[in-house]
């Protein structure tokens, strides 16, 4: 399912564009109903536009101490499943030059590639 979150530039632009609307809006409206005019409503509006810069300042410094957090967990969990992928392929490597060098030399019997519970057809007969 495609979703506007899949895409976190085009969602960050997008939510960029309509606060600054919004702000454009918002002083249009003020300076058409005249709102600076009046000293009361003047340090309201100074409260109010200083109570939302440190709600969002807050939310901003949270969500990036945790957004830390969780890149360097992932991280981790990336190195140690990038040491494990190396690992088992050095053992998978090991073991194929083994068989290879084995048949190649002749020192293998078939009883290595045979499944183990399946009977041979000497010890059927007997």
């Amino acid at each position: 399912m495609e979703n506007l979150l899949n895409y976190p530039w085009d969602y960050g632009f997008l939510l960029a564009c309509i606060l600054g609307l919004s702000l454009e809006l918002g002083r249009r409206i003020g300076v058409s109903s005249k709102v600076l005019q009046h000293s009361e409503r003047e340090e309201q509006m100074v409260a109010i536009r200083d109570g939302l810069f440190v709600l969002v300042s807050l939310l901003l410094g949270f969500s990036l101490a945790l957004a830390a957090e969780r890149f360097v967990e992932r991280r981790s969990l990336l190195i140690e499943e990038s040491i494990s992928h190396a690992v088992l392929g050095r053992r998978f490597a090991r073991r194929t030059y083994t068989l290879i060098t084995s048949a190649h030399n002749g020192k293998t019997s078939g009883a290595q590639y045979r499944r183990p519970g399946l009977r041979s057809s000497k010890s059927a007969s007997t």
